[in-house]
């Protein structure tokens, strides 16, 4: 196995953990064992992601019906698609990771350690499972236990629920700031990328750390994530719809879109994690 240090931006197909001691075949082994990733994420281990010793299995066409059933019993959803798709339509309770937006990276932090039921895959194509289930099998994730076949279509029309987390445009948020709205913008991006620029008032929480943080949003407020181009954000809001936070909305375009629009930004540092939230 070969270590090497990139950027986070260039992670697709190296993995940076910001985290534990070992190698990858140490992340397989301490997921078969319950231990989770977010904990072994921060003592700088660099791995590469494209690793030899990662298998990979054909994954099962699920029936929704089976599916479902998984479900009940505790799988996990992992929503592959994009942000929109994602929006427009995915199973309750699902994590949202895109295979377009730092895929590696963010499955090995946030799919959880196995709990014997393993993980169902919602794609839009069979290419896209098979490109997600050889990914998540390099950083160690290999309880799999199949794709939802036909899509969330299938899923909706065997008549089982289907959720939406609406996105908002950066026009359509910087008219409801204007306004004085009850909007708090959730700025989820690195402390580096926030303190670059980012919108005034706005909440910071790196993605990494959300988890660990969740006591300080409120949850009565509408709730904007933003990041740089709306992949991290769709996370971070399929996470809090996970814990229940009613109100949601992924900025679609992020800040490259604000920045784009000529929208105003604070360059100052800002210590993040500290605002009053109370509204």
């Amino acid at each position: 196995m070969h270590l090497k240090q990139f950027d986070l931006d260039s992670l697709d197909p190296v993995l940076h953990l910001a985290g534990a001691a070992g190698a990858a075949s140490d992340l397989r082994c301490g997921r078969r064992a319950g231990v989770g990733l977010t904990a072994a994420a921060r003592s700088g281990l660099l791995i590469d992601a494209w690793n030899e010793e990662a298998s990979w299995t054909k994954p099962a066409a699920l029936a929704p019906g089976e599916a479902s059933w998984l479900l009940r019993r505790g799988a996990l959803v992992l929503d592959v698609r994009s942000p929109e798709a994602f929006g427009q339509g995915h199973v309750g309770g699902s994590l949202h990771v895109s295979l377009n937006g730092q895929f590696v990276i963010w499955a090995a932090l946030l799919v959880p350690p196995p709990t014997g039921v393993g993980v169902v895959l919602m794609a839009d194509s069979l290419q896209a499972v098979d490109k997600a289930v050889l990914r998540l099998g390099q950083v160690g994730i290999e309880d799999v236990r199949g794709y939802v076949a036909g899509g969330i279509e299938a899923w909706e029309d065997a008549g089982l629920e289907v959720e939406s987390l609406p996105q908002l445009s950066v026009g359509a948020l910087y008219e409801q700031l204007q306004e004085g709205s009850d909007f708090f913008v959730l700025d989820v991006r690195r402390a580096e990328e926030y303190e670059a620029g980012h919108i005034e008032g706005s909440l910071h929480v790196p993605l990494m750390e959300l988890g660990e943080r969740l006591g300080r949003l409120d949850p009565r407020r509408p709730i904007a994530a933003v990041c740089a181009r709306g992949y991290q954000s769709s996370t971070a809001i399929s996470l809090l719809a996970r814990h229940g936070f009613p109100k949601l909305f992924n900025v679609a375009g992020g800040m490259m879109g604000w920045a784009g629009a000529g929208y105003p930004l604070v360059r100052q540092a800002v210590p993040h994690c500290t605002m009053k939230l109370a509204g």
